[in-house]
């Protein structure tokens, strides 16, 4: 394989890439070079990677890119997410690395700037949630309050989509549970 292509990941923190990453990176770059990727790829990046065990016997990875970037990747994600899954013989899920701002003080907060809608926790845990079962669309959630005082979160998916995305169904909750702490599950239904 060719050398390290640092370019294909950019760490927020600036540290180095884990051994994991440097994989991911050199699928991309392999993927780049040909013909129906290359000019989609040539630009864009991610920033980090990270492996997920789904059950005993499948693991997934979850690739984060820049929010700025999340549309163009979005525009190849099915012809890519089956190439790297290929390459690297795990389900694989792109989601966009977004920030989570915390709530300030009332007291702190005279003066400053309030936190836009789009970092508070709730926001970016509706769109990780989105960008994880992208490009099959939510048709509706629902909450449901358990007696022992956990909550579940019912995902409504388009039955249109239950054939592409019916054996990730598993992999999505499992992702969700470890990027969140939130227990999710999935059904194929309109509302």
């Amino acid at each position: 394989m060719a050398a390290f292509p640092s370019w294909k990941i950019k760490k927020v923190d600036g540290s180095e890439p884990t051994e994991f990453e440097r994989s991911v990176a050199e699928a991309v770059f392999d993927l780049e070079q040909h013909a129906e990727f290359g000019a989609a790829l040539k630009t864009l990046f991610f920033s980090r990677a990270v492996e997920v065990k789904v059950n005993e016997t499948e693991m997934a990875a979850i690739v984060y890119v820049p929010v700025p970037f999340l549309t163009a990747f979005q525009k190849i994600q099915t012809k890519l997410v089956r190439e790297l899954e290929k390459k690297l013989a795990r389900t694989v899920v792109v989601v966009a690395d977004r920030r989570i701002v915390a709530k300030q003080a009332k007291r702190v907060r005279a003066g400053r700037i309030n936190r836009p809608h789009s970092r508070t926790l709730t926001a970016v845990h509706d769109s990780l949630l989105e960008d994880l079962v992208y490009p099959v669309k939510i048709t509706g959630k629902q909450t449901r309050y358990c007696v022992d005082s956990s909550r579940r979160i019912n995902v409504f998916l388009d039955p249109a989509d239950r054939s592409t995305a019916e054996f990730r169904l598993e992999c999505f909750a499992t992702v969700y549970k470890n990027m969140t702490s939130k227990d999710v599950e999935f059904e194929f239904r309109k509302l």
